[in-house]
């Protein structure tokens, strides 16, 4: 027998989990410049995200420029920015999935397949949590070698940005919404 608040609260998980995915991958702060030797006083500070880098003076001023080639992006951010998409549109799928297959609508009342439904939604949420945690680990991946590359100047190196924390938050959320709905 289907929990009808197993539903829901493995739906408001998910949900929960996509709303920081969608703002994970909007969010212009995946990576945050870092202060260590000499650039500790600056005058700027830099932030990097997907689609732009913003500057934010110490007059309290930011300023924030889309990449002007996407192309001419690293292979670790192209790839973010496809799977990051692919998250949220696998996310929005799932969010329809799931309401049309939970106990509490009336969309389609009383089929055998109402559950399974619910089922599919859940499997489709732990993909879009998937989707969302490849990226947010390889970023993190190269945010931290670059970081302890003794080569690289000390000016150029980067520290993880609260982008990348609020999507790993949100991806875990997006599959353990899913298993629960999976499970209910």
């Amino acid at each position: 027998m289907v929990s009808m608040g197993l539903q829901l609260l493995g739906y408001a998980v998910a949900f929960l989990g996509y709303i920081g995915t969608l703002t994970s991958t909007l969010l212009p702060s995946w990576k945050t410049s870092s202060y260590i030797g000499s650039s500790i006083v600056t005058a700027v500070s830099f932030t990097k995200g997907l689609w732009m880098e913003c500057a934010t003076y110490s007059t309290g001023i930011t300023q924030c420029d889309i990449y002007s080639s996407l192309l001419n992006l690293p292979a670790d951010i192209q790839a973010a920015q496809a799977l990051m998409v692919s998250s949220c549109a696998v996310s929005s799928l799932a969010c329809l999935l799931t309401v049309a297959g939970m106990r509490c609508t009336v969309f389609s009342q009383g089929s055998p397949g109402k559950d399974r439904v619910a089922v599919a939604g859940g499997a489709v949420f732990i993909l879009g949590g998937l989707l969302c945690f490849i990226p947010l680990v390889w970023n993190i991946h190269v945010v931290l070698r670059d970081f302890h590359n003794p080569i690289l100047p000390d000016s150029t190196k980067f520290e993880l940005g609260e982008a990348l924390y609020l999507g790993i938050i949100s991806s875990l959320l997006s599959l353990v919404g899913g298993f629960i709905l999976c499970t209910s």
